[in-house]
């Protein structure tokens, strides 16, 4: 911040100061006793003014004055239309040579300072409210239209031999509603002035609307994302990105009177009022006043922490040994850290602003060892219900709630006093608990069984009977005969009055263990189970050993025929024949056949 000009006016007299040490120290550098002027230009050392020629009439010609040297020497240029450059006037020097005016009516511009002037045109029906080039070619203007009433932006590329029409607003928020801003890389920044309502951006012949809750007082570019604005609450407001968020800086001590912003760079903002300048400065935030929470703790526990809301901050976390998650909770900012390692530790805090961090504040929290009951787990299992099924459950139980991590084949479950893990196919498995970070682990050997399959056998016990015997399968049986429920039972063995050609079926609890099934021969002779899949076993009450046994199909065909050799139960297969029913003949005695079904 090496020249900032001010002009101070008291009376009829102005007084042109020069600042190199960011407003703390002024130097006088031009005075006019009889006369009020306006300053036009500061660019490094170049400073312009312009002040009548006639303190007693203002409309006289005016002087337009110039420095290159900071203000230390001046030159005059004389005979300045007082209509055209005035301070009354809206006027825009935008290099040494070129200036822009305007009193409300029209528009001019000036290569020659001033000497000469041509006017632009501005589209007809409108009167010219505000105006802002960027070069001699380039500009925006705000026309309005009070008999609607309407506001109108317009853009010209080429000093008014053209205008583009931006946008436009009519009704009660369109006079004075808008006003804009430019950045210097060319986009325009409309806002509402007196109302809330949007904040459009026209960049690259395309309009952005955003959503703009600002009675906005003042308003300043600091670069081209970033926007700077007082409301009518004397509240300072920063947006860093497009004007999509703001961030409250402070509240404003104005004495009800807004001030000025000045945006010398990002770094150098002033505000200033009508008899002081104050530079933005930054401000670094004090620690919070307190850390609230538990400061005698469990080893792999989590806590919470809170430290008062600080307006307009942030807060930073920190911990030995501690993982630290935050949030935001109500009127305080809260942290949750779980303590990793037993021992003296703290936990701290500080606030944070754009312009740096506060000291932090700090609470001590004596961190105890783990301390886990030997019998602190409760381990059960559920077993395959159904064979290749694969859903065996493992529950766990804990007594004291920690954050618990399971580990089962590889695969981590985390939890504090219940699990259950499910899906698991039959087999052992190792089982794992830890309490991450700490040492602690308790290891088990946990077993899901295989589902059982309903085996048994169905026999002729005389000619009027037969024996039902469950080996595996789940009780209670149920007893079907000829298709109708004959009984339910938990017993493993039973016997029931049978006729020749019943058909008996038992099946379990579960219906996918399968049944057993037989038809009953009546003359001591069975086969189970009764239908088959393929294999089968040939039963009888008396030998048959010597004997043929031989296996027809439905049109008398015989597809196996061999002799019996043992007088134990005969294997019978047929899993290479095709489904269908079958005969089983016992040598030549015709009335010893019995049908077979193949599924």
């Amino acid at each position: 911040f090496i020249y900032s000009y001010t002009t101070s006016q008291y009376g009829t007299g102005s007084y042109i100061f020069k600042s190199s040490d960011n407003a703390v120290s002024w130097q006088l550098i031009k005075q006019y006793d009889d006369v009020i002027g306006e300053t036009l230009l500061v660019d490094e050392n170049y400073i312009s003014y312009i002040r009548p020629s006639n303190p007693d009439n203002a409309a006289d010609n005016m002087i337009f004055s110039e420095s290159t040297d900071g203000g230390n020497t001046w030159q005059d240029i004389t005979e300045i239309d007082a209509q055209i450059l005035s301070p009354f006037n809206t006027n825009q020097q935008i290099s040494v040579n070129e200036i822009f005016s305007s009193n409300f009516s029209d528009l001019r511009y000036s290569n020659d300072k001033g000497q000469t002037w041509q006017t632009i045109t501005i589209p007809a029906g409108f009167e010219l409210w505000d105006y802002q080039f960027i070069d001699d070619q380039t500009g925006y203007i705000t026309l309005q239209d009070f008999s609607i009433p309407k506001t109108t932006f317009f853009k010209t590329e080429n000093r008014g031999v053209t205008w583009e029409e931006i946008i436009s607003f009519t009704g009660e928020d369109s006079f004075p509603g808008y006003n804009f801003k430019v950045t210097s890389g060319n986009k325009l920044v409309i806002y509402p002035s007196q109302n809330t309502g949007m904040l459009y951006l026209y960049e690259n012949n395309s309009v952005t609307e955003k959503p703009f809750d600002f009675y906005t007082a003042k308003f300043q570019i600091i670069n081209e994302t970033t926007f700077i604005l007082v409301n009518n609450d004397f509240e300072l407001f920063i947006s860093y990105d497009n004007g999509d968020n703001w961030v409250q800086r402070f509240f404003i001590n104005t004495d009800y009177v807004i001030p000025e912003i000045y945006v010398e760079s990002e770094e150098s903002i002033f505000l200033w009022k009508y008899n002081y300048i104050e530079q933005l400065k930054n401000y670094y935030p004090d620690p919070p006043d307190v850390i609230k929470g538990e400061i005698s703790v469990q080893v792999g526990q989590s806590y919470t922490y809170d430290v008062p809301l600080n307006l307009f901050t942030y807060l930073e976390w920190d911990a030995t040994d501690g993982l630290i998650t935050a949030n935001i909770n109500n009127n305080a900012v809260r942290a949750t850290v779980r303590w990793l390692s037993p021992g003296n530790h703290y936990v701290r805090a500080r606030y944070v602003n754009d312009c740096g961090p506060s000291e932090y504040a700090e609470l001590q929290v004596n961190v105890a060892p783990l301390n886990i009951d030997n019998d602190n787990f409760l381990i059960t299992t559920t077993s395959e219900t159904c064979l290749e099924t694969n859903n065996g459950i493992i529950n766990i139980s804990a007594d004291q709630s920690y954050n618990y991590t399971a580990t089962i084949n590889g695969q981590t479950f985390n939890f504090n006093t219940e699990l259950t893990i499910e899906d698991l196919a039959p087999g052992n498995y190792e089982l794992c608990i830890t309490v991450p970070p700490t040492t602690f682990q308790q290891c088990y050997i946990v077993v899901i069984e295989s589902a059982d399959s309903l085996t048994g056998r169905i026999e002729s016990r005389s000619s009027d009977a037969v024996e039902i015997t469950i080996e595996t399968g789940t009780p209670p049986f149920k007893i079907y005969k000829n298709n109708q429920l004959l009984q339910v039972t938990d017993a493993q063995s039973i016997i029931v009055n049978a006729n020749e050609g019943d058909q008996f079926n038992v099946v379990s609890k579960n219906a996918c263990e399968g049944e057993l099934n037989m038809i009953y021969s009546g003359d001591g002779i069975s086969v189970f189970p009764n239908a088959t899949t393929g294999n089968a076993k040939l039963v009888s009450l008396y030998s048959l050993k010597g004997k043929t046994v031989m296996i027809y199909t439905v049109d008398g065909r015989l597809v196996q025929s061999r002799r019996i050799t043992t007088d134990n139960d005969i294997d019978i297969d047929i899993s290479n024949e095709m489904s269908g029913v079958y005969f089983l003949r016992i040598g030549n005695n015709t009335n010893d056949v019995i049908k077979l079904i193949k599924l």
